[in-house]
């Protein structure tokens, strides 16, 4: 289950709460564990270990889109 760009993502980081919501895949490899993510939580771009990726549910997209 890897991951693509434009994939919705929820980052879940437990050493840094700022790494946590709703992302979009800006850049991917299959080369490394790492991809850009875009966070709307404070409109930021940042490197992520997919350990701390999950694909996100329509549900999550639709609630994140409405606020």
């Amino acid at each position: 289950m890897g991951f693509q760009e434009d994939d919705f993502v929820m980052v879940n980081h437990p050493d840094y709460p700022e790494l946590q919501g709703l992302g979009i895949v800006t850049k991917a490899s299959d080369e490394i564990a790492l991809v850009w993510v875009y966070l709307y939580v404070d409109n930021s771009e940042r490197f992520v270990h997919i350990e701390f990726l999950r694909h996100a549910t329509d549900e999550e997209i639709r609630a994140a889109s409405k606020s």
